[in-house]
């Protein structure tokens, strides 16, 4: 799971520096109200939304990322993590 949200994240910062690299502007004026529809239907409560932005602030900080990343690949240990990281386990 770690790894799906890690791919998830990375794919949705690419995907925004993309639309920010080309200005990404609609230039329709048709709004396609099934698509709308089927996602309304779909779209969790604001509660879970809620919830999910709370797990989102825990990545404010990189060396949390790094770590969840690198205990993606392999189980690493504390120690493991430290020497990876250069940072003190203690």
């Amino acid at each position: 799971m770690i790894e799906q949200l890690f791919n998830c994240l990375i794919l949705w910062h690419s995907d925004m520096r993309m639309r920010d690299e080309k200005q990404f502007a609609c230039d329709c004026n048709v709004i396609h109200e099934d698509a709308v529809n089927r996602v309304r239907a779909a779209m969790p409560d604001g509660r879970r939304f809620y919830e999910l932005a709370n797990i989102y602030k825990m990545f404010a900080d990189n060396t949390r990322i790094k770590i969840l990343w690198a205990l993606s690949r392999e189980d690493m240990c504390v120690c493991d993590l430290a020497v990876l990281l250069k940072k003190s386990h203690k």
